[in-house]
């Protein structure tokens, strides 16, 4: 279509068209970038709110096991043999205090030389059993932590295999049990099942692409799920989590990229207020975006269709408009074309509404009768 074959009305019908399509457009592309906007502070307030929630559990089973780890010193002091070898009274004590709370894996007590000359332990799928046997624990971090005198609060160590159970991952747990005087009188042990955190993770992860972590304030990762043996002690001090985000506040919201995921992600943390953990929810936002894709899709769509829908009946007006401009002009031709073969007769034509008795001449009838139509109004009495 030539535009310069549009009369006046067609140009304005096209330009109504045109500002309702852009209108139309720009409401569908607000709406989308709106959508969008609200999906992803929805998915921050959702990983908030698992942060903090994931805190809490988390800190309720960890206050667990170092409340058995205080009775249990304090069971195991007053149970030793002269060898300084707990007694029957006390492992029967460690055992129901493992038959009690399901979380817990196993209990000992370390004296000062670093040995353990007997455990209790949780195996998989059977009762707990007394094993009466030493082992060495002197070379473990949170024993050696507190036999230096650098700990005396709960130290949390990281990730090992069970020592009865290779397939059953533990997170070690010590604490010093001291005199009046502050002499270190003992080390109690006690562990949790991996698998209880694990557990809580995956209720709470609400995509399969999303992950939780237990890193130590230095960086140093515990553990995460999904679970991963080798990440277990990888060094995450150098992310922007803990270079940027914990130094400016202990809880708090971002989007980083995540290179191994390869996708951005969402990501909260939360430090946590009893013991010196941070925990971190991603969520990925291509996940977090999934519904939005289809609502946007949808928008799209019906937003195309809808302009189809204008240019269609626009297309079909202008085509009325050019057909009866058409009409217009081939009429017009042929009044003139009659009026000229009048004056040249010299004849003239009127016509008269029988219903209105409304009488109208033709230009020529003016000229034959010495008239203008500027004076003169034709009717049945003027004539005559």
């Amino acid at each position: 279509m030539d535009v310069r074959d549009l009369s006046s009305a067609q140009v304005k019908l096209w330009s109504v068209a045109a500002f309702a399509v852009a209108t139309l457009i720009a409401g569908v592309g607000w709406q989308v970038v709106h959508d969008r906007t609200v999906v992803l502070e929805g998915a921050r307030r959702t990983t908030q709110q698992l942060a903090v929630t994931l805190e809490a559990s988390t800190s309720a089973i960890i206050r667990s096991a170092e409340l058995v780890a205080e009775h249990v010193g304090t069971v195991t002091l007053a149970n030793l043999d002269a060898d300084g070898k707990p007694t029957p009274v006390a492992t029967e004590f460690w055992s129901a205090s493992l038959r009690d709370l399901s979380s817990l894996h196993g209990i000992t007590f370390i004296k000062t030389d670093g040995s353990m000359p007997i455990s209790a332990a949780r195996f998989s799928g059977g009762p707990v059993r007394i094993i009466d046997q030493n082992f060495d624990g002197s070379g473990w971090n949170g024993v050696t932590a507190h036999l230096n005198g650098v700990s005396n609060d709960l130290h949390i160590g990281s990730p090992i295999q069970s020592f009865f159970n290779e397939e059953q991952w533990i997170l070690p747990l010590t604490k010093p049990i001291r005199d009046s005087d502050g002499r270190l009188l003992g080390i109690v042990y006690v562990d949790i099942a991996l698998d209880t955190f694990l557990d809580l993770f995956s209720r709470v992860r609400p995509a399969e692409n999303s992950g939780v972590v237990m890193v130590r304030l230095d960086g140093r990762l515990l553990f995460g799920d999904p679970f991963i043996t080798e990440a277990i002690n990888m060094s995450l001090s150098d992310v922007s989590l803990f270079t940027t985000h914990l130094p400016r506040s202990p809880t708090g919201t971002y989007s980083a990229n995540a290179p191994r995921a390869g996708d951005a992600r969402i990501l909260s943390y939360r430090k946590m207020t009893d013991w010196p953990l941070v925990l971190a929810f991603d969520l990925s936002i291509a996940d977090a975006l999934a519904s939005w894709r289809q609502r946007a899709m949808f928008f799209g769509l019906a937003g195309f269709g809808a302009s189809l829908v204008i240019l269609s009946l626009t297309l079909w007006l202008s085509f009325q408009f050019r057909r009866g401009e058409a009409n217009r002009r081939t009429l017009l031709l042929r009044e003139r074309s009659l009026e000229e073969a009048q004056r040249l007769a010299g004849v003239g034509h009127f016509e008269r509404d029988i219903v209105t008795d409304e009488v109208t001449w033709a230009e020529n009838m003016f000229a034959i009768h010495g008239v203008v139509p500027e004076t003169f109004f034709p009717s049945r009495e003027s004539f005559l």
